[in-house]
């Protein structure tokens, strides 16, 4: 059962996770910025970017965004097969781009808090990065890492101010890989990622939903700094509304 009181209080949640292998993160009251980058080892301009994704937002400094990085499959048919990439991701990037009235997308790309990022690469995050202002919506995340299981159990609170219908998402991301690539267009080169979403799960919930519960899988070879990353989107328009981070190193596996 989720509780959650509309006050300036977090938000609480009555968990269905063990509670002694659960942990939790709740939203600030301001929005946090979600930046994802949509990324290829099959494509050659996609090696800067990944590049600049981990200079600017270091996976071991978690600053003013959650940050996340899919690979997408329609580069797999020149040669090189990204073992990161799925659909599912493709299928994401297109519908932040149709939700920008745009048919077209490109990769490597960047949206920030489901909008097209227009200044970036850039020095620093303060280039793409939106100063934090007040959210319309919280967000609660626990979690309970059940390594004998091979899964991540979680439940996501939410408070939406309007009450309006929206999409509430989960991904799984983790960092430091590297990769030697043997073919296509980036055939020879040492390729390392960051942030990397290893599994995503999406469910539209009602104005009325209170609380939403996810099942992740964990991938079989993990990388480091390994988080959770919760959002909720408005529908219609994919703006991201809010966004909360939860870093799983620390936190307690059965």
């Amino acid at each position: 059962m989720l509780m959650l009181l509309r006050t300036v209080a977090p938000l609480i949640l009555m968990a269905t996770v063990d509670a002694a292998a659960a942990c939790r993160a709740d939203s600030d009251p301001e929005r946090l910025a979600l930046v994802e980058l949509y990324t290829s080892e099959g494509c050659s301009s996609c090696p800067p970017a990944d590049r600049w994704l981990s200079r600017t937002f270091p996976p071991d400094a978690p600053g003013r965004a959650a940050v996340l990085a899919f690979h997408v499959d329609y580069w797999d048919r020149l040669g090189w097969k990204d073992r990161f990439a799925a659909p599912a991701y493709a299928e994401r990037q297109y519908a932040l781009a149709r939700a920008n009235a745009s048919n077209v997308v490109v990769t490597p790309q960047v949206f920030v808090s489901g909008r097209p990022a227009r200044d970036w690469p850039g020095p620093s995050r303060e280039d793409i990065v939106p100063p934090r202002r007040p959210a319309s919506a919280r967000l609660a995340i626990e979690v309970d890492v059940r390594a004998d299981r091979g899964e991540v159990r979680a439940l996501v609170g939410v408070d939406r101010t309007g009450g309006a219908a929206m999409v509430v998402s989960l991904a799984y991301a983790d960092s430091a890989h590297v990769t030697r690539v043997s073919a296509g267009e980036n055939r020879g080169e040492h390729l390392r990622h960051d942030h990397v979403v290893r599994a995503l799960a999406s469910k539209t919930a009602s104005g009325s939903d209170r609380q939403v519960a996810f099942t992740l899988p964990l991938p079989r070879e993990a990388g480091a700094r390994p988080k959770v990353v919760a959002f909720v989107q408005a529908t219609p328009g994919g703006e991201v509304l809010q966004a909360v981070e939860l870093p799983l190193s620390d936190c307690p596996a059965r």
